[in-house]
């Protein structure tokens, strides 16, 4: 599986990089278009589920702070739950959570009703049960898109975006480990993938200092560049 998304993502670089420069005008542009790669996979749909799903949200809350690094909230807090853009839900967990004849909520990771702090029991006390008996994280893929097309003035953004989305990934990914022992585990792979259109060439000297000054994996993150 890890493959055939990867060879998604390359065919959406592929679209970016040898079309016009304006072929895309947004980010959600990209989605839409990494959307109708995916859903033209037959691979992609598992025992008349779907694997891939936008805006999928996180098993917690959050806030950032001034140095841009995400902050784990308390689930009773004020604060709400982020959303990661793009995910690969793992079909072993959702054949799982069919056996068990459970709730679908627990794939979508969505509450049917009451407050997020009793839903997000229920929530980690399923990970972990399929964690234990199967030793697979929930999610195969974790995915931010970033895109950079035209030129900011006056504003520390869009790394600062960057950053942050990198950031969420990694909690995403530690999330098991810094507030449930290890006890589950969440997702196998994540990355961001920062696209620079031709007017957000200026911002790839900064994003790379960044990126070091954090001391980013290179598997943590993809920069592709329409004039690299």
């Amino acid at each position: 599986m890890k493959e055939e998304i990867q060879s998604s993502i390359n065919k959406l670089k592929k679209v970016f990089t040898n079309n016009i420069h304006d072929f895309f005008f947004t980010e959600k542009e990209l989605h839409s278009y990494f959307l109708n790669i995916c859903f033209s996979n037959k691979n992609y749909i598992h025992n008349g589920h779907l694997l891939v799903h936008a805006e999928y949200p996180t098993p917690f809350k959050c806030s950032y702070n001034d140095s841009d690094i995400i902050k784990l909230e308390k689930d009773d807090s004020k604060k709400i739950r982020a959303h990661i853009d793009m995910v690969f839900i793992n079909p072993n967990y959702i054949d799982w959570i069919n056996e068990n004849e459970l709730e679908h909520k627990f794939i979508s990771g969505i509450p049917q009703s009451g407050i997020f702090k009793t839903f997000n029991k229920e929530l980690t006390e399923t990970y972990e049960k399929f964690y234990k008996e199967t030793n697979e994280a929930i999610l195969n893929y974790a995915i931010e898109f970033k895109f950079i097309r035209h030129g900011y003035l006056g504003t520390k953004y869009p790394v600062k975006d960057i950053i942050q989305d990198i950031e969420k990934l990694r909690l995403l990914k530690n999330y098991p480990k810094v507030a449930h022992q290890n006890r589950f585990r969440f997702v196998n792979n994540t990355l961001s993938t920062i696209f620079i259109g031709e007017r957000g060439e200026y911002l790839v000297k900064e994003l790379n200092a960044d990126i070091i000054k954090h001391n980013y994996l290179k598997s943590e993150y993809i920069i592709i560049r329409k004039n690299a």
